[in-house]
């Protein structure tokens, strides 16, 4: 198939930069890749609170263990926590061992147990996430081990960074056409990527533990390809 090719120079702040439009024998085309982005506020938060117990034996660690968490959930549910957004993601026991020089450490190796009991916690009222937290410490809870902010539903949002997207892919063909003195024919190709949320900062009302959930956005990069019209 005999080939042909076109190059088409567009300035930018980086200085010249050479796009290829590849033609060939079946017709000509000008293949751009387009970014979006939407911004929102955080709506949801996940918070992975832990109790930490050590004792003598495992059963006690376990006993004592349990019963603070139980008072940290308990506390939680008060407080407006619905059943649904509470899930234990991890329970482990595990030996505390002696130092090797500490005496007695070659009859009996073992020191004591220690418990750690995870729980998750889908927070859906950002403005009473610092007083969820102060409470479940109030209750025991000794460990905060994850938190991170979303949305509820990002998928508004993912919509308004597609048609972003899509707009500057369109906005760039336009321009490259009229740069190169062709005209945009048939759209051939489009494809997607979805980028996950990003943080940007930006101060929101604070809770009893100072809590900023900033501003996020997800982002979206289109691929589009049109033909060349004759």
């Amino acid at each position: 198939m005999r080939r042909l090719l076109a190059m088409m120079v567009v300035v930018g702040l980086g200085g010249a930069l050479a796009l290829p439009i590849q033609a060939m024998a079946d017709g000509a085309r000008i293949t751009v890749t387009g970014m979006g982005e939407a911004s929102g506020v955080p709506d949801l938060a996940t918070l992975t609170l832990a109790v930490e117990t050590d004792a003598a034996t495992a059963a006690e660690a376990v006993s004592a263990n349990s019963e603070t968490m139980s008072a940290v959930t308990a506390g939680l549910k008060a407080a407006g926590v619905a059943d649904r957004d509470l899930r234990t993601t991890g329970v482990a026991v595990m030996p505390r061992y002696r130092n090797s020089d500490d005496p007695g450490a070659a009859d009996d190796p073992v020191a004591g147990y220690q418990v750690v009991n995870r729980v998750e916690v889908r927070v859906r009222d950002l403005a009473a996430l610092g007083g969820l937290i102060d409470g479940a410490i109030a209750k025991g809870a000794n460990r905060i081990d994850g938190l991170s902010l979303g949305f509820a539903d990002s998928k508004p949002l993912e919509d308004e960074a597609r048609k972003a997207a899509v707009a500057d892919a369109i906005a760039k063909a336009k321009l490259y056409a009229d740069a190169a003195g062709v005209k945009l024919g048939d759209l051939q190709r489009l494809s997607d990527q979805m980028r996950g949320p990003g943080p940007q900062p930006m101060l929101m009302a604070r809770a009893a533990v100072p809590v900023e959930t900033g501003e996020m956005s997800v982002s979206a990069t289109v691929v589009m390809s049109w033909a060349i019209a004759d």
